[in-house]
């Protein structure tokens, strides 16, 4: 877990903080942003002693100072509690600065180590005297260390300079020498051919010697040139599948004609391999050569063998010696650079000492090393290993498809080899090619009208590119068309048409005309210059000049030149890509508008334009309040100016033109973008789907969430009137006989005609609706007197004990009604809706088919209550309570994916209490906060222990009480359980109703968004019995929502049930939601939620609640499919 960590700007206000400090701390992000640190954290006003601030304020005024970072002595903080109350801490603090390019701090890294937990372990009466002693001692260290780092920083980066200068010096020295030994090569080799024409075999022989060792010096400087490219890493690999066995015999047999003229044998040993192996083909066979070489050298009798073997995942190349061997002494030595074996017999020269090193450098590359095993006067054996595959290499390195493995050409090596063994005959050997083979040589088209000259050019040019010659302006025009060159270089004064001809010519044909043009010219005036520049020359050169110089001029027009390509190629992809994001972008539905910041429109696609009543071109650099009228919305507005002031987003909705607009405004680096999309059709879908979810879907009156929720508002209006409110609590008498007689059909369609009677009988300012089942509610408001109650009670009454007809049968069904007043029988909704509960429970047992006003006379239920009441007012701790858990699987595969853990509360006569009387009791009574915190803890052990036993990883969920989430001290201890449990906060998951949310939605999304930050998930329970706004539920970081069972067990008889299911399943994919549906009893439910893609579901159709252990053996032995019941499990009565 990071360390708490905090940024604070020069005047020690707060800039932002990680989540650990957060946690540890209780702070806010956006409460104390841009707050002093000591306003935050002010000094314990009970422990005076306290002298955290003081030092905490000195470091950091020491940073301001010094500019250097600052270790604080071991601090003691008092971390203010939510309530007023503190809470001690020993943290280890270190202050650094942030500073800017003038050296400048800008802001300071406050960084704490939290070691309260080591301080808690000593003697209390040892605390305050080590922990002294020991801050001293880590402060003195600090320092100490401080001033080490800063000389070592020091030390490294005069190393770095001198490591430079160094690479630098090769560098130059090896390109200083190549052009003038090159030169000198190709002289001798004219000479030696001049020496094999005239038949003098002295000369021939001599020049032959000349060039050999010129040729050495060629390749001393290239390897110093190698050297100084591996030190400065400018060598790029680049790695390629290949036969590596094929590669490196052949490699290995150029040596063969020149060992075996020195009487030695060659072996060559190298087993095919089970797959190609990734090298660079050029330093293969480079380190390859050099050990061959190397063992050429230093092998006057005997062998030499090369072997390629795969021995446990790596290559092992060897290249084994019967030579003069190696002293113990100088074995670690060998790959040193520049180290040179000395006095040992060899068959040529010693060697530079480079070629090992370079062997050692190109295995590194590899991936790989090079060892050696050497006795002296029995030879030694030089081995590289690399690794196979492709792990270890850099992954833009590598090449794909395998390749040819050969060999370019005869390698110097091995000619040089040769030569140790012809010093005495006259051989004419190949110039070595120096010039790069492996790129794309820019071509230089030489023009001059004296031959030789533009040979000489073209010779000096040879090195670096590609060259052809003409020997006047008209020839090269020619050629400029038919083939274009990368560079000219042209004479000024020529026969015919002259350089200035040739630049004018060229500069006016749009073809070729970007063509770089050196012009050269014996004359040094500043008018040729002129001239030349004026027709259009990129550069004027003055003869004579030196051949580095010419170089130098080509080499950077041919840079310019392919800069050039590259920007025009990069013009063009450009606007390639802009066309393909218009067409991408017209292509879209939304309304897409980039404005810059002085609120011009930049770009607007086609639907935006539609949008605004144009087309694109009226719309381009057009200000954006021309198409919105100047009384737009203030939300509008705001939004606009605010994401263009504080580069921040935001999101807000309007109407245009009759339809309902989404739109988004994004800060860009121009200005700001807007993406408007129509969402009339999702809100229209809203609407609808508040309606379905906030009225009963079979008889269309409000349920229980809407009844209460304008039920309060009429009671609110009922006190400030000091009028009279009652509510009736409607129950059907003889219901249940007929739905079990006749069928759920029949039962419906009664309680239809139920709902249209009440509707009609009720008074417009009267609310009427279904609660469950056979229960209904009236709730009467503006009543003068407790007799308006009774006769609108009497009036339902005799409407509903009226016959009912239902297809071709006559059926009665009349109500008891009990009836509760405000404000003599409650103060609250729910204390009125209780008592006329009570009433009509009353009413039954006095007949049925009547009326009962509350009269406060205890009923069985009532002194029920009061039991439990009185129990839980002695404590949580062994009443008895139990957790049972219900199964969670995924509706398509079956698999176990969860459990819901439900509180049960057995009594020993064997009828239990149920949890929907004593949670609301012990709510009441003030104890639910110990019971959540027992059945946390419980939950958090029991998923422990699954872990320990080898159950797969299953999320747990666990209902949250409303009042229980509320409570200021729910996050702490709930937070305090997972720490002390060890429980992996992934598994569990918290489960809270709409009610629990949005009362403060606010708090609801900082709390969750802590929650979520633990690992904890969380679900909305019950979804679509509450009332609330969707778009409040949009703001919460929700994970997965939970379909009330109240609606899946109506998608078996039709109507409006599978509507509302499908509509919340399509709900929760749009909010990228998980969906797990409660109450599945049978298989038709099932099959309808995998039809309509539900993720989860649980019910006594998939597995009834039960105790840990037989959760346990259940998940075990029993897997049920998604499409049947688990066996044995009974598929009748009501789920959780």
């Amino acid at each position: 877990m990071p360390s708490p960590c905090l940024i604070l700007a020069p005047d020690f206000s707060i800039v932002t903080s990680n989540a650990a400090y957060r946690a540890a701390t209780f702070i806010e992000e956006n409460a104390v942003r841009g707050k002093n640190i000591f306003d935050v954290f002010p000094a314990n006003p009970e422990d005076p002693s306290s002298t955290g601030t003081a030092r905490l304020r000195a470091s950091l005024e020491r940073v301001l100072a010094t500019k250097h970072a600052d270790t604080m002595p071991l601090q003691r903080y008092d971390i203010p509690l939510p309530g007023g109350s503190f809470e001690v801490r020993h943290w280890s603090p270190v202050n650094v600065p942030v500073l800017d390019a003038y050296g400048e701090v800008v802001s300071i890294i406050h960084r704490v180590e939290d070691v309260t937990a080591l301080i808690e372990k000593l003697p209390r009466g040892l605390i305050d005297a080590q922990t002294h002693a020991l801050a001293t001692e880590l402060f003195q260290r600090g320092r100490e260390i401080d001033s080490a780092n800063a000389l070592l920083r020091e030390a490294n980066a005069s190393l770095e300079q001198l490591d430079k200068a160094r690479t630098d010096f090769f560098n130059d020295v090896s390109h200083e020498l190549r052009t003038p030994l090159t030169l000198l090569m190709w002289s001798l080799e004219q000479l030696q051919r001049s020496a094999a024409s005239n038949g003098d075999q002295g000369q021939q022989k001599a020049v032959a010697s000349a060039r050999r060792n010129a040729g050495r010096m060629l390749r001393l400087v290239n390897s110093l040139l190698e050297l100084a490219r591996a030190d400065s890493g400018h060598i790029t690999a680049t790695f390629q599948p290949t036969d590596l066995a094929s590669f490196t015999a052949e490699l290995a047999n150029q040596f063969r004609t020149a060992v075996e003229q020195i009487g030695l044998k060659l072996r060559v040993n190298c087993e095919p391999l089970d797959q190609a192996v990734f090298v660079d083909h050029e330093l293969w066979e480079k380190i390859v050569l050099n050990l061959l070489s190397n063992a050429v050298k230093f092998t006057s009798d005997g062998e030499i063998e090369v072997t390629l073997v795969e021995k446990e995942g790596r290559v092992h190349f060897s290249v084994r010696d019967t030579g003069s061997g190696i002293p113990d002494a100088d074995i670690p030595k060998v790959f040193d650079r520049f180290y040179r074996a000395r006095g040992a017999p060899s068959n040529g020269e010693q060697g530079t000492g480079i070629g090992l090193a370079l062997v050692k450098e190109f295995a590194r590359l590899h991936g790989g090393e090079v060892k050696l095993k050497s006795k002296l006067g029995a030879g030694s054996v030089f081995c590289v290993e690399i690794p196979l595959g492709r792990a270890h290499l850099p992954p833009a390195a590598i090449v794909e498809g395998e390749k040819e493995s050969h060999p370019r050409r005869k390698n110097d090596h091995a000619l040089e080899a040769q030569e140790w063994i012809l010093e005495q005959e006259a051989v004419s050997l190949p110039f070595p090619d120096t010039s790069p083979s492996l790129q794309k040589r820019a071509r230089v088209l030489v023009v001059d009208d004296n031959a030789e000259l533009g040979h000489y050019i073209a010779r000096l040019l040879g090195e670096r590119f590609s060259t052809e010659t003409a020997t006047d302006g008209a020839r090269a025009l020619e050629s400029i068309y038919e083939r274009p060159p990368d560079v000219l270089v042209t004479d000024l004064l020529m026969a015919g048409m002259g350089g200035l001809d040739l630049v004018r010519a060229i500069r006016t044909d749009p073809l070729v005309s970007a063509l770089p043009i050196i012009l050269v010219s014996g004359k040094a005036d500043d008018e040729q210059r002129s001239h030349a520049l004026e027709a259009g020359a990129d550069d004027f050169l003055v003869k004579p000049f030196s051949a580095r110089e010419l170089l130098a001029r080509v080499s950077i027009l041919v840079d310019q030149a392919e800069r050039s390509r590259q920007e025009r190629t990069l013009r063009a992809e450009a606007e390639a890509a802009r066309m393909r994001m218009r067409m991408v972008l017209d292509s879209v539905s939304e309304a897409f508008i980039a404005v810059d910041r002085q609120w011009r429109i930049t770009f607007a696609n086609g639907r935006a334009a539609s949008w605004l009543g144009t087309n694109d071109d009226a719309l381009m650099q057009k200000p954006l309040s021309q198409f919105f009228p100047v009384n737009m919305e203030e939300a509008l507005r705001s939004a606009l100016q605010r994401t263009m002031a504080r580069r921040e987003s935001a999101q807000v909705e309007l109407e245009r033109g009759g339809r309902c607009w989404h739109v988004g405004i994004f800060p860009s680096p121009e200005g700001i973008v807007m993406l408007a999309s129509d969402i009339t059709e999702r809100k229209e879908a809203e609407s609808r789907f508040r309606h379905l979810a906030h009225h009963d879907a079979l008889t269309g009156l409000p349920n229980r969430a809407c009844l209460i929720e304008f039920g309060e508002k009429l009671l609110a209006a009922t006190r400030r009137s000091r009028k009279m409110l009652a509510v009736l609590f409607i129950d059907l008498d003889r219901f249940k006989s007929i739905n079990d007689s006749f069928g759920h059909g029949i039962g419906d369609q009664l309680l239809q005609q139920v709902a249209a009677r009440l509707r009609s009988s009720s008074r417009a300012e009267d609310m009427v609706g279904r609660l469950a089942g056979d229960e209904f509610l009236a709730v009467l408001a503006d009543l003068s007197e407790a007799s308006d109650a009774g006769r609108a009670a009497d009036h339902l009454l005799e409407e509903l004990k009226k016959p009912y007809r239902v297809g071709e049968r006559e059926l009665y069904c009349a109500p008891s009604i009990g009836i509760s007043l405000f404000p003599q029988d409650g103060q609250s909704l729910d204390a009125l809706i209780q008592h006329a509960d009570m009433a009509m429970y009353q009413a039954k047992e006095a007949g049925r088919n009547n009326f009962h006003f509350y009269t406060g006379a205890p009923t069985p239920l009532e002194r029920r209550t009061l039991s439990i009441e009185q129990r839980l007012r002695r404590g949580v701790e062994g009443q008895g309570f139990q957790l049972v858990y219900q199964p969670i699987v995924d509706t398509h595969t079956g698999s176990v994916r969860g459990a819901e853990a439900l509180l049960r509360w057995p009594q020993p006569d064997g009828d239990p209490i149920g949890p929907e009387l004593f949670i609301p009791i012990a709510e009441s009574v003030g104890v639910i906060q110990s019971l959540g915190r027992w059945v946390f803890g419980e939950v958090c052990k029991q998923v422990v222990q699954w872990q320990a036993d080898g159950l797969p990883a299953i999320t747990v969920a666990i209902n949250v009480s409303p009042i229980q989430f509320r409570h200021q001290g729910f996050l702490p201890s709930l937070l305090n359980i997972l720490r002390e449990s060890g429980v992996n906060p992934g598994l569990i998951s918290l489960e809270l109703t709409e009610s629990a949310l949005i009362k403060d939605i606010d708090e609801s999304v900082k709390t969750f968004s802590i929650l979520r930050e633990v690992g904890l998930s969380v679900a909305l329970d019950d979804f679509g019995t509450g009332y609330s706004s969707l778009s409040q539920l949009a703001r919460l970081p929700l994970d997965k929502l939970k379909i009330d069972r109240s609606f899946v067990k109506g998608i078996e008889g039709g109507g409006a049930g599978p509507p509302i299911v499908e509509a919340i399943i399509a709900l929760g994919h749009t909010l990228n939601l998980e969906i797990v549906a409660e109450g599945v009893e049978t298989q038709q439910d099932l099959a309808f939620l995998r039809e309509k893609r539900c993720h989860q579901a649980q019910g006594y159709f998939i597995g009834r609640p039960m105790i840990g252990n037989a959760f346990f053996e259940w998940c075990t032995m029993n897997t049920p499919a998604a499409s049947t019941p688990a066996q044995g499990m009974n598929n009748t009565g009501h789920s959780q």
